[in-house]
């Protein structure tokens, strides 16, 4: 088996069986191999760009790995997907939903794309080798989409959960708070009401 082949076999256990053109290239090889494989069916295409080792099933996870290396290496898994994987009551597992940073404006078949330039790698944490904002920063990517009665229920069983804490969101919020920044003023409103002594209720 050629070096190349052991090290994206290695890759691929660690990312759903994916892979992109730029990590083949990055462990030695190039587009003459990638197309032998292909030919040979060895590697599979499922989207521009990125290959697959076969026998894979489909799962949530997987389709947010095969957008993620099809938008390249700086997207980050974001809004509703991001909550969907930090077990947000009311984002159940779906929307396939991305964030890069301008100028890029990749389109990934099937996901959201959304272009946002101040996502700085604090916000980020790493489900595996997968990149997703941490739960504060989704509250605030969440806000100008959705209704503060849905961020409500959410936030309360977040903070019931611990999986986010007034401060941490707190923080989040006022790190990127700025004129013309949509629908914070939604958040402000529910950081207000659940300032000191405050107990959630029973997660619903």
């Amino acid at each position: 088996m050629h070096a190349v082949d052991v090290a994206v076999a290695d890759l691929a256990e660690r990312q759903y069986m994916l892979f992109s053109r730029g990590q083949v290239l990055t462990a030695g090889g190039d587009d003459a191999l990638i197309r032998r494989r292909r030919q040979s069916g060895r590697w599979l295409s499922p989207g521009p760009g990125v290959y697959a080792l076969p026998g894979a099933r489909t799962s949530y996870l997987r389709s947010l790995w095969l957008a993620h290396l099809t938008a390249g290496p700086h997207s980050t898994v974001s809004h509703e997907a991001a909550a969907a994987l930090s077990t947000f009551t009311g984002f159940p597992r779906g929307p396939v939903v991305l964030t890069v940073p301008h100028p890029l404006h990749p389109r990934v078949r099937g996901a959201t794309v959304h272009q946002i330039s101040d996502l700085e790698p604090r916000w980020i944490w790493r489900l595996g080798d997968l990149p997703v904002t941490v739960p504060g920063r989704t509250f605030v990517d969440l806000a100008p989409r959705h209704s503060k009665a849905r961020l409500g229920v959410a936030l309360d069983d977040a903070l019931l959960s611990g999986r986010v804490t007034h401060a941490a969101l707190a923080r989040c919020l006022f790190d990127v708070l700025r004129p013309g920044k949509l629908g914070l003023e939604k958040l402000l409103a529910l950081l207000d009401e659940r300032g000191p002594g405050y107990v959630p209720p029973a997660s619903e």
